[in-house]
């Protein structure tokens, strides 16, 4: 995992840009959780701000990254608090990144009794780079829950998803490259 930097004027710009966005299609949430998605993205397009290259085509793919004069799309999917497993809704499946990059963003302290508090804007603790997959790679390896599914930890599926694992994922190494 990579420690990535934010500051609370990124934590303040995305509760802006989730406020003036409004609840996305799609949405695990219902948007009240949006600014989390968000700051995950600033504090991601910071650390990789080297290899990034402007797009404009936002919701397909969060960011691109050009490395070794390859440029690579990339959808980033963040998690609120730490999790071992991320979450692609089969809806978003269009997007068809070149990779897909999983963040967890931990909120306040987390407790099953405690748990909307935790995620406070002003609780914001740390944002964990947890890995990456392939989107093939993540086509053929992920799960499939449906909508409904109850999970382990007592999370019921808000929609039809896709799940990996943390250990199924790759180390992000920019020096290297993709591929």
């Amino acid at each position: 995992m990579i420690d990535l930097d934010f500051t609370q004027d990124m934590i303040d710009k995305a509760i802006d840009i989730s406020s003036d966005i409004g609840k996305l299609k799609d949405s695990f949430t219902e948007g009240k959780r949006q600014w989390v998605g968000i700051l995950g993205e600033l504090a991601l397009k910071n650390y990789c701000k080297d290899f990034l290259i402007p797009t404009d085509n936002f919701y397909n793919n969060d960011m691109t990254l050009s490395i070794n004069n390859i440029d690579y799309k990339v959808e980033i999917k963040t998690k609120s608090n730490y999790f071992k497993e991320f979450s692609i809704a089969e809806t978003s499946l269009h997007q068809k990144p070149s990779y897909y990059m999983f963040l967890s963003i931990i909120c306040g302290h987390y407790r099953k009794d405690n748990y909307k508090e935790a995620f406070e804007c002003n609780k914001v603790k740390k944002i964990y780079l947890c890995g990456m997959a392939k989107y093939d790679y993540f086509i053929n390896s992920a799960r499939f829950y449906p909508k409904g599914h109850l999970h382990p930890n007592n999370f019921r599926s808000p929609v039809n998803q896709y799940n990996i694992f943390q250990h199924e994922l790759e180390i992000v190494d920019f020096i290297k490259g993709f591929g």
